[in-house]
């Protein structure tokens, strides 16, 4: 049987989530989780999750905001609800193209030292409409080699664009907590990827919305 996938989707925005859920349903690949976790966002995120009828989606309500002093400490709430082998983070006015969890998995099992999976990314502004694209990688570089090119401008990163072994980060701690998350996802990845580097497939199968309300 292939191995499950959890995609999570930490919640507090309303505007895009509608879209951003249906993408992770789209997938391809079939054996997949979605889980949305609601960080009491004011807005009116039960209406938009319910109006999914899909046994492959769950959905949970925190007690209490975590977010908003450091939206790591959310992350990891997504992972502590993940029954997936692999486990991606999606933000929820980012998109993933049908088949990203399919190549992500084609890449895993072509760098089976690796624990760090990541595609290419595309951005697009609050309509919609693209406005940049990120920086092209080798299909595998080493942890050092790819903090340099972060570095020096030749690689960006957001948290949506990965798909990780799940045992690697919790055997890590999960997400690294730093005041209000600034760095984290960078300080995290570096940290997941020191041990078999970061493969990465130069489609870009990630959108990110910047919307101006990230």
């Amino acid at each position: 049987m292939s191995s499950l996938v959890t995609i999570a989707i930490p919640a507090y925005k309303a505007t895009y989530l509608r879209e951003c859920i249906a993408s992770a349903l789209s997938q391809t690949y079939a054996n997949i989780e979605v889980v949305v976790v609601n960080d009491q966002s004011p807005e009116d995120i039960d209406a938009i999750v319910q109006s999914f009828h899909d046994t492959r989606l769950r959905y949970y309500i925190n007690e209490h905001n975590l977010g908003a002093k450091d939206p790591s400490a959310n992350w990891n709430e997504c992972l502590r609800h993940a029954k997936g082998d692999y486990f991606c983070l999606l933000c929820d006015d980012d998109l993933y193209s049908p088949t990203f969890i399919e190549k992500l998995m084609q890449l895993s099992e072509r760098h089976p030292e690796c624990r760090v999976f990541r595609s290419g990314v595309r951005i697009i502004n609050a309509e919609g409409a693209e406005i940049d694209r990120y920086p092209s990688s080798p299909e595998w570089e080493s942890v050092e080699d790819y903090i340099w090119h972060i570095y020096h401008g030749f690689r960006r990163q957001t948290i949506s664009e990965f798909m990780l072994r799940r045992d690697v980060m919790e055997e890590n701690g999960g997400y690294v907590h730093l005041p209000y998350a600034w760095g984290s996802d960078n300080l995290s990845i570096y940290h997941f990827a020191l041990q078999g580097g970061i493969a990465s497939t130069g489609q870009r199968l990630t959108t990110y919305r910047d919307s101006g309300t990230n």
